[in-house]
């Protein structure tokens, strides 16, 4: 999950696969929350691609999120090993 702290809605968002958007209706302002965007696939490769595509399409501030969220992803163990 990605929460979306005050970001613009970016409907690009939404034709990426493995994307859900759940967008709060608030008025966008700093620092307030205004969505969030969950990624799910049993396939890492899969999520790390779309977590890539989506790191273009948000501001600068999210990069060392999605940074580490990548890391975790590729080094976490599997729940089916």
């Amino acid at each position: 999950m990605i929460n979306l702290i005050g970001t613009a809605l970016n409907s690009a968002w939404l034709s990426l696969p493995l994307v859900h958007l759940h967008w709060y209706e608030k008025d966008v302002l700093p620092a307030r929350k205004v969505g969030h965007l969950n990624l799910c696939s049993n396939n890492r490769q899969a999520i790390k691609n779309s977590l890539n595509t989506i790191q273009t399409l948000l501001p600068s501030e999210y990069n060392d999120s999605i940074g580490w969220l990548n890391t975790k992803l590729m080094h976490s163990p599997r729940h089916d090993e």
